[in-house]
């Protein structure tokens, strides 16, 4: 329980501290508040996009694992 306590505390002081620092001005999804004609903004949400995409292709799996094998 050590753990999970220290978990949440520690997301919940740096949800607090980043509200203190930027206020009602920063979006909810971080990624929102980048600037649309960055060059680095770009390519920072194409690879988040990438990372997203590879991401559901490892939870589902085992989904598929274990469809196959039934």
């Amino acid at each position: 329980y050590v753990v999970i306590f220290l978990t949440v505390g520690v997301a919940m002081s740096t949800g607090f501290l980043g509200y203190l620092a930027f206020g009602h001005s920063s979006k909810s999804v971080i990624i929102y508040n980048l600037p649309n004609e960055d060059p680095m903004s770009i390519c920072i949400k194409i690879f988040y996009l990438i990372t997203v995409m590879g991401s559901f292709v490892l939870l589902s799996q085992p989904v598929f694992h274990v469809i196959e094998s039934t």
